[in-house]
């Protein structure tokens, strides 16, 4: 997984002759619902195609969703009496990320997910129950992840918790 971290792959590398298809069978589907589904569908076969993940990987994947990303790397390690250097090198072998950036992207979904749910939330209090040191620390993963600001986020939030806008 590590070697496909942050690239684009073509469709007709992961499904060569049959992507076009591929393709022409999603579009078949009623609207964006069922082509999701036919593609979650074509993924989870996917899945069940690959090598299987190791017990302890997918320990610590279910650890940090579990704690929505504020488990401790050390912490996992420990737990799984593994070293440090080892639970990172599986970890990102496997899932292709190295569990403190998996750990950081849980967190910033679970924040994300504050701010949409709640009407008029306290970013100290979402960085605190979120497991950020400070709201300083939410503002930089904020910015990494969603090239803006929490305050700006919330701003741009559409009634009715129909989204964010562009």
């Amino acid at each position: 997984m590590h070697e496909l971290t942050n690239l684009v792959i073509e469709l007709d590398d992961l499904f060569g002759k049959g992507a076009n298809e591929f393709v022409e069978r999603m579009w078949e589907r009623p609207g964006w619902g069922g082509r999701f589904g036919f593609l979650d569908q074509a993924i989870a076969a996917r899945i069940e195609q690959a090598r299987e993940q190791s017990p302890g990987v997918a320990w610590a994947w279910q650890r940090l969703r579990q704690t929505h990303g504020r488990a401790r790397v050390a912490a996992l390690a420990t737990e799984l009496g593994w070293s440090h250097r080892r639970l990172i090198a599986r970890f990102r072998e496997q899932v292709g990320m190295p569990p403190k950036t998996v750990g950081r992207i849980l967190r910033f979904d679970r924040v994300a997910q504050l701010l949409r749910d709640l009407e008029e939330p306290g970013l100290a209090e979402v960085a605190y129950d979120c497991g950020y040191y400070d709201q300083a620390h939410l503002n930089r993963d904020f910015r990494d992840f969603a090239g803006t600001t929490p305050s700006a986020y919330m701003a741009r939030r559409l009634p009715a918790g129909g989204g964010v806008s562009g």
